[in-house]
């Protein structure tokens, strides 16, 4: 810091308009699923001379435990003084110094702030190739982001399985007729079977229908099962 090309400089006032809270945007600005930003704007030290410097704390609300920073000057904002050293502080804390500058900057840097609220201090220590003598102002442009994971999509559950038909038996003279009701929701076609008879029948969704099933009267319990295309069946049962 003691070379000839140095200026002294102070951070006395700093304009700083934040866009905290802005979702998904990238670091150059543009939509991202995977970027969260935090600061994007301009950062400007109102300098004079002498030794102190104003401590400028910008405001940022974190939502995961790291967050990136970068202060640029690129490309030149026009700033009297061409290069400027700064150090980051968090908390009080002081994390580190960081030359910015058009050709001289360094890349960005990581913090770990909790999720929450926070503020980035930054304090200017000295700029460098500066056309006059000590600037009158400093312009930078900050930006905080995080990298966000997209939350999972919620489960998808699996579908009920349909239900079989509700069958009731109704015993006559010749046979017995079969009251069946759909309770899929879905439209099939259905095939009753016992004892070596078959028949086939179109059942609504949500419908009835009524198959008649002749038969010699035997006294006994009679077995035999409907089976739909639609996925379900149902087991008859009658005494006949």
């Amino acid at each position: 810091m003691g070379t000839a090309g140095i200026r002294k400089g102070i951070a006395q006032t700093a304009v700083v308009a934040t866009a905290s809270g802005v979702a998904m945007l990238a670091f150059a600005g543009s939509a991202s699923a995977e970027q969260r930003m935090l600061v994007f704007d301009r950062v400007t030290f109102q300098c004079r001379g002498g030794d102190d410097c104003d401590l400028v704390q910008v405001p940022f609300a974190a939502e995961t435990g790291t967050q990136t920073v970068h202060l640029s000057n690129t490309p030149n904002q026009g700033n009297d003084c061409a290069k400027a050293v700064v150090e980051f502080s968090l908390g009080g804390q002081r994390l580190q110094s960081r030359l910015v500058g058009p050709n001289w900057e360094q890349p960005p840097f990581t913090i770990n702030a909790a999720p929450g609220k926070h503020a980035l201090g930054m304090q200017i220590l000295s700029q460098s190739d500066c056309k006059t003598g000590d600037a009158a102002s400093y312009t930078a442009g900050l930006r905080i982001w995080e990298d966000v994971t997209p939350a999972a999509p919620p489960a998808q559950q699996a579908p009920a399985p349909k239900q079989g038909p509700l069958v009731s038996g109704e015993p006559g003279l010749t046979g017995v007729t079969f009251h069946v009701t759909d309770r899929s929701g879905v439209a099939s076609q259905c095939t009753y079977s016992s004892e070596g008879y078959t028949d086939s029948f179109g059942l609504p969704a949500n419908g009835s229908f009524d198959l008649f099933v002749p038969a010699v009267r035997l006294f006994k319990t009679r077995t035999g099962t409907i089976t739909c295309d639609n996925g379900t069946s149902t087991n008859t049962s009658v005494f006949y």
